[in-house]
């Protein structure tokens, strides 16, 4: 039938998908995903959950307490877009929440995209061309090399090869 029973591709944001993978160079998943809520912590605008939905109030009632009985913080982020990471993403203030060497990879990536390749518009593009091309055309990005396109690809860009 030409497909794996049981296999599923993901077809995630490719914008939030890049950044995650560039956080995810030489990390661990914990820290990656500290790292990519972090992003949407600094930049994404605050999701209001008042009037919660079902979900919510289970994962507050679940994850809402630290060991401690503590109160967690459990505010929601978006993940920021693309124009809000290139005006205001920024190398010193990314090293200082703890992104190391992938601070300025972030800057330099989202700047890149918006003021040299045509914005979102360029990156959903790639859906549209073959694998090489993609990866390809994601390695000019500052901080991507093969792995890191090639997961995006995967990933985000419809590109299973």
């Amino acid at each position: 039938r030409g497909y794996v029973s049981g296999a599923r591709m993901l077809r995630q944001d490719p914008v939030e998908t890049l950044f995650s993978f560039i956080c995810s160079q030489n990390n661990h998943i914990s820290r990656i995903g500290g790292m990519v809520n972090k992003l949407a912590g600094m930049y994404g605008r605050r999701i209001d959950v008042d009037g919660e939905a079902e979900e919510i109030k289970m994962y507050r009632e679940l994850y809402g307490k630290d060991s401690k009985g503590a109160p967690l913080d459990t505010t929601f982020y978006a993940f920021p877009s693309l124009l809000d990471l290139s005006e205001n993403a920024n190398e010193e203030d990314l090293r200082a929440a703890g992104f190391g060497y992938r601070a300025r990879y972030i800057e330099e990536s989202a700047k890149q995209i918006v003021e040299e390749l045509g914005g979102e518009p360029w990156l959903y593009a790639l859906r549209d061309t073959s694998y090489e091309k993609a990866v390809e055309e994601l390695q000019v990005l500052s901080g991507v090399g093969n792995k890191v396109a090639s997961c995006v690809a995967l990933f985000s860009l419809d590109k299973p090869d």
